[in-house]
């Protein structure tokens, strides 16, 4: 490394950065090759530059740590950039090239990078969110909570999501207020659950809505535990299901997202993936909103909710 950096000084040209065969052995396994990405200091591919073909977990170690300004990808992989060293912080996935970055996010604040087929089990960011339907335009990947998505640029953009580990908390506005809905698996579409293009902050399991801290938490709205289960090795049934003491109406918002949406609402509120089976009872009083997270009128409410993983 040490040799190749010298001489790409002496030369004026940008350094050649290679991986070891060992690490590319380790991570590339059967995977298709990410070709390489390359770094440029300035916008329209100029300045100082550096060549990658495999990670790079700090950015320091190169002399090139928050300094990228435009980017260029060879063989049509997918890279991952992240505003931390080691994949931390905030991240997104990259395709072609992306000749001035001044107004993006990322601009001069990226320490990390590596190819997506590098990332391993478990490796990748916990969500990523597309800009279009079935995980196509623009995206962002997500490790930990976004109280506000304007800071990555992506506030109400986008219209389809991958969950790959943890569940998941989309919320309309900043600060997980407004109405919010939990994922646990990839939604190819999120007009289903009335959040396409808007969607303004993502929480985490144990943060965010619920979290301690969050909305859900002391003092916060977020709407509390569901009551009223018996569980089972992979599922809870739910005779006659309440949240704070209420009943739940058999629809999210209002009269909106009725029967089975509610039902799946109720089951990822409680940590599932979704209900099988659910029926609905006849209501004169107040029950709890899942969309709206409060009690008003409802003319149905939910019983015999059986939720699974």
């Amino acid at each position: 490394m040490t040799r190749f950096a010298t001489l790409a000084a002496a030369l004026g040209a940008a350094a050649t950065l290679l991986a070891p065969a060992a690490e590319a052995q380790r991570w590339g396994g059967g995977d298709r090759d990410p070709g390489a990405i390359y770094l440029y200091e300035l916008a329209n591919f100029q300045g100082r530059s550096i060549r990658l073909d495999g990670e790079a977990p700090d950015l320091r170690r190169l002399n090139f740590n928050d300094m990228i300004s435009s980017f260029r990808i060879e063989g049509g992989g997918e890279w991952e950039l992240c505003w931390d060293a080691n994949y931390r912080g905030n991240c997104q996935i990259v395709t072609g090239q992306n000749p001035d970055m001044n107004r993006w996010s990322f601009n001069d604040q990226i320490s990390s990078i590596r190819p997506v087929n590098a990332q391993g089990p478990g490796g990748r960011a916990g969500i990523t969110l597309w800009s279009e339907p079935n995980y196509q335009g623009r995206s962002v990947s997500i490790g930990e909570d976004v109280t506000n998505l304007s800071r990555l640029n992506f506030n109400d953009q986008a219209r389809s999501v991958q969950v790959h580990r943890g569940s998941w908390t989309l919320c309309e506005h900043a600060d997980y207020r407004g109405r919010c809905e939990t994922f646990t698996q990839n939604v190819s579409d999120l007009q289903r659950f009335s959040l396409s293009r808007n969607v303004s902050s993502v929480g985490s399991e144990g943060r965010g809505p619920g979290g301690p801290g969050g909305p859900g938490g002391p003092g916060g709205g977020w709407g509390g535990r569901v009551d009223g289960g018996t569980q089972g090795a992979a599922s809870t049934f739910y005779a006659r299901p309440t949240i704070s003491g209420q009943r739940v109406s058999s629809c999210v918002s209002s009269s909106r997202n009725c029967g089975q949406a509610a039902a799946d609402q109720l089951c990822r509120d409680a940590r599932y993936s979704r209900a099988v089976h659910f029926i609905a009872e006849r209501s004169s009083g107040q029950a709890w909103h899942l969309g709206d997270r409060r009690a008003s009128p409802a003319r149905e409410v939910l019983a015999d909710v059986l939720c699974v993983r």
